[in-house]
């Protein structure tokens, strides 16, 4: 195990064990008071410089995943994954990546001929559970203001209630503002701001539209016993044939996944076809 890994994993616990550990030595008497605060004031030294250290490692990642032209929130994942576990550090950066899918909604997102929506499936949905959020908080916070007008929980539900609108109008438009896109080397697909899959043109054997029922969970799944994965939002409109023994690009990180397919919603299939098979006869 390397010593970023084994940090990863120690770092979390290292404070409240240490906490512990003296609380009880100092009530069984083994400890006293003052060597106790000592003993944490230097431990919580020793963590401070690891910690400086490890963000210097960070930093120098982001740097080194930027240069490689890896997007700047998979390098700042990739940067943050060398300080807290992986997924803590991809749960962190969540709510960052939200508020601007927001802030690019206010500066009217405009589409264009190479990008395509695919959540069409999940529009209704999610504009169904807003107006449903909204009416539940109408309804409590009304009850709370009534049964408890002078008491800050009324504020604690409001506060709660607002915040949780504004991350699920921020979802709403994080698929807007992360459309699917044919570049001039291939095809990316998003995830909404969760993944990203990369597959360049030479990793396409073909491209169909083909419309299957899906009734799994929405988003990016790769079934590697049946070498398929799914990106679905809904039912899937396209099929994409894959070339197994090429590589793709999923979050960032070049993979050889063997994979023989992948099925994906989107919004105008037909066109997306067309273009992906247009852009791919222009790379070769």
């Amino acid at each position: 195990m390397s010593i970023s890994t084994l940090w990863r994993r120690v770092a979390p616990w290292l404070t409240p064990v240490l906490v512990a550990v003296e609380i009880v030595l100092v009530v069984s008497g083994v400890l006293s008071i003052g060597k106790a605060v000592l003993i944490a004031a230097a431990v919580e030294l020793l963590l401070a410089v690891t910690v400086v250290s490890r963000l210097v490692v960070a930093s120098r990642r982001y740097r080194s995943r930027r240069q490689g032209g890896v997007d700047r929130w998979q390098a700042a994942e990739d940067a943050l994954a060398e300080v807290v576990p992986r997924r803590l550090a991809r749960f962190i950066l969540l709510e960052p990546r939200l508020w601007l899918c927001l802030l690019g909604q206010v500066r009217r997102h405009r589409p264009n001929t190479s990008t395509f929506r695919y959540d069409g499936g999940l529009r209704a949905l999610l504009t169904v559970t807003i107006v449903l959020v909204i009416v539940e908080g109408i309804v409590v916070d009304g009850l709370v203001a009534l049964l408890a007008p002078d008491s800050v929980w009324l504020w604690v539900v409001l506060g709660a209630h607002v915040y949780g609108l504004v991350m699920l109008v921020a979802l709403r438009t994080s698929f807007a503002t992360h459309p699917h896109q044919v570049t001039p080397t291939g095809l990316h697909l998003h995830d909404g701001i969760f993944s990203t899959v990369d597959i360049p043109y030479s990793a396409i054997r073909a491209i169909r539209s083909a419309r299957q029922h899906y009734f799994g969970r929405s988003g990016l799944k790769i079934d590697r016993a049946r070498q398929q994965a799914t990106l679905a939002f809904g039912d899937t409109t396209v099929e994409v044939e894959l070339d197994p023994d090429q590589s793709i690009a999923i979050d960032g990180r070049i993979t050889h996944t063997s994979l023989g397919g992948i099925r994906i919603s989107v919004d105008e299939p037909d066109r997306l076809v067309n273009t992906v098979r247009g852009q791919a006869a222009l790379a070769t």
